[in-house]
């Protein structure tokens, strides 16, 4: 996608149907502003946006179930 986050996305998540989006959080106050902004463009949708730290989030093991799932360590 190029242009504006909070211009370029919001039509992105409408088209594919999107339920949620996922951000991985910075502490930039440039990449803090753009989250702002698309947020409050997804709330009129009525579309969520979780923002996480990428240090929380890895691949998770299991032998009960066949495929590959992610866990979130919140510490």
């Amino acid at each position: 996608l190029r242009g504006s986050p909070e211009t370029v996305l919001p039509p992105f998540v409408k088209k594919y149907g999107m339920g949620a989006v996922v951000a991985d959080f910075s502490p930039l106050r440039i990449s803090l502003e753009w989250v702002f902004d698309v947020r409050r463009a997804l709330e009129a949708m009525d579309v969520p946006l979780f923002q996480v730290g990428r240090s929380f989030i890895g691949p998770g093991e299991s032998h009960e179930v066949p495929f590959q799932f992610y866990v979130v360590d919140l510490v």
